[in-house]
């Protein structure tokens, strides 16, 4: 791409300097193509398996609670056991909130900024006709047609998966409560204990309370996606006509 012969994109990648064809015309295009793949792809990716790394730890967390509860249905369900699950139940839900609270608005800016860019990227392949669907254009097209929905995938998953724990941990939680109850003597504090940890509400991991991060997003996401590429042909054709 540095070396191209397109003169349009020499132009765009040397900022609209007329320069002759050197070493440093060379350097200035090798350098904003840096850039602008870091900003456009390096970072957003990077970002993605950051917080994809930290949802998938909370949801390992939530895993881990789960089979301490079962192993301890096994074992003695008395009130010193409880209530150190209480504990445990309740630095979960101070982990959880907070950080639904920081990464919430980055998400979302990352969401709005990856679609946008992803929708660029389509009306750009779609609107171009051939002879002007040059390899630079197709070489920079490919990073976001393949990387941006990976990295939006890999987030809602790995935000999913929190939810998923939370739910498996509220069922759990349930069958202990069910059995305190059917016990002969029932133990009042204990169930009580188990009974303030099923009322928690947890937070579900959403962008700005505006999106939440589940599977049925990802399908909502690239149907639109669909939805909008097709839009973008038909008003292809209708202009042709």
């Amino acid at each position: 791409m540095t070396a191209a012969t397109d003169p349009p994109v020499k132009q765009y990648y040397s900022f609209h300097l007329v320069l002759d064809e050197n070493f440093i015309a060379i350097l200035i295009r090798l350098v904003t193509i840096q850039l602008v793949f870091f900003y456009r792809s390096t970072f957003p990716c990077l970002f993605a398996v950051m917080c994809g790394t930290l949802f998938n730890s909370l949801s390992e967390l939530f895993y881990f609670f789960r089979k301490d509860l079962q192993d301890m249905q096994v074992a003695m369900l008395d009130f010193k056991n409880i209530r150190a699950r209480m504990f445990d139940y309740t630095k979960l839900f101070e982990i959880s909130n907070e950080l639904e609270k920081t990464l919430s608005t980055a998400c979302c800016l990352f969401l709005c900024s990856q679609m946008i860019s992803m929708y660029v990227s389509l009306v750009t392949y779609v609107l171009l006709d051939a002879e002007r669907l040059t390899l630079p254009v197709i070489l920079e097209s490919v990073p976001e047609i393949s990387l941006i929905p990976a990295s939006i995938i890999g987030i809602i998953l790995c935000a999913s998966k929190i939810s998923s724990q939370i739910k498996n941990c509220n069922i759990c939680l349930q069958s202990i409560h069910d059995q305190l109850i059917y016990q002969t003597e029932i133990d009042w504090k204990t169930l009580k204990l188990v009974k303030a940890m099923m009322d928690k509400r947890l937070p579900v991991m959403s962008a700005c309370d505006t999106v939440k991060f589940t599977p049925t997003f990802i399908i909502s996401v690239f149907g639109s996606f669909f939805t909008y590429g097709l839009l973008i042909l038909n008003l292809k054709q209708t202009e042709k006509k």
